[in-house]
């Protein structure tokens, strides 16, 4: 071998010695620590809140059931008001128990009598159609699945429901309406937008635009319901899907928003914004035949569109037979 190809050889050869893998051996404790905490998950997989994720780490006790009080309320007639409990322990171990429900609370297909312990990849059953999976994960694992679950479903502006999400949630709706257990009550669309939008971005800016919308996102959770769907489905036009049992209450949730945002005023920077909106609002009673999403979002848009040539401000509302 010739001298020069004898250090190339001996190059190569140091070159790799020095980025051989090195092997270490780490404890338990520094095994752990790595890893990172482990924390409860609960994922509905359907039902209609079909998707929705739920850190149980937040949590001693975590309700379900139809009422606004549950932690997670499900419009769902087969559920009990109060269907379940989990309790979530100190050390994050988790137990379902059954409030008496009518329908009972099934894990992995069999009907619970007493509470049980949960373990990771159970699959509990509340009622007929409302399914959810428990789930043990790292913790920054859980934080990106909770935050994919958002960005999938949510406006990024306000933190409305997003017109994909709605779109779901309305064709979930109108099933349960027109399969007839909707037990009594009606299901109501309410949209609206923002009166002259386009002055209040010329005259103080896009960002002072964005701060109105902002500000709408955060203020009608608190003016509705918690089952209610509140969503953007455009520019300055949101809407607020909702089952009520009479046309009648939903002008009064309508006028509620409408007075609401008539009182506001925003303020943006050292600018102080105040804004009106026109509503329009349709309904489907239970006993009104099936009708398509096309149809009751068409007449809410027409009442829409009375509203706002009759002064803005104001709320119409329409029922797909006659007015009301």
């Amino acid at each position: 071998m010739s001298k020069k190809a004898f250090k190339k050889s001996e190059n190569t050869q140091t070159h790799t010695a020095a980025d051989a893998t090195r092997l270490i051996e780490l404890g338990k404790d520094e095994i752990t620590q790595l890893r990172g905490k482990i924390v409860p998950l609960l994922q509905v997989i359907s039902g209609p809140e079909q998707g929705r994720i739920i850190k149980l780490s937040e949590y001693t006790e975590f309700s379900i059931g139809r009422s606004q009080s549950c932690e997670l309320t499900i419009a769902d007639t087969s559920c009990s008001r109060r269907h379940a409990v989990l309790t979530v322990n100190s050390n994050e171990s988790v137990k379902l128990e059954d409030l008496g429900s009518t329908n009972g609370s099934k894990v992995n297909g069999v009907r619970i009598n007493e509470p049980v312990d949960l373990q990771d990849g159970d699959m509990l059953q509340l009622g007929d159609h409302t399914r959810v999976k428990f789930s043990l994960s790292l913790e920054q694992d859980a934080e990106l699945q909770m935050d994919v679950f958002h960005r999938a479903t949510r406006d990024p502006l306000t933190g409305a429901y997003n017109r994909r999400s709605f779109e779901e949630s309305f064709d979930r709706e109108l099933a349960f309406i027109n399969r007839g257990q909707a037990n009594g009550r009606g299901l109501g669309l309410i949209i609206f937008d923002v009166d002259h939008f386009k002055k209040v971005n010329d005259t103080f800016g896009h960002a002072a635009g964005d701060a109105v919308l902002k500000e709408i996102g955060m203020r009608v959770p608190e003016l509705v319901r918690r089952e209610d769907v509140f969503a953007r489905i455009g520019g300055e036009e949101f809407v607020v899907l909702t089952r009520n049992e009479t046309p009648d209450e939903l002008r009064v949730l309508a006028e509620r928003i409408r007075v609401d945002f008539e009182k506001l005023v925003v303020h943006h920077g050292d600018q102080e914004l105040k804004f009106t909106v026109s509503v329009g609002v349709s309904y489907q009673s239970p006993t009104q035949g099936t009708l398509t999403k096309e149809e009751l979002i068409e007449i809410a848009d027409k009442a829409l569109y009375e509203a706002k040539q009759s002064g803005r401000n104001k709320v119409c509302v329409k029922s797909p037979l006659k007015a009301v």
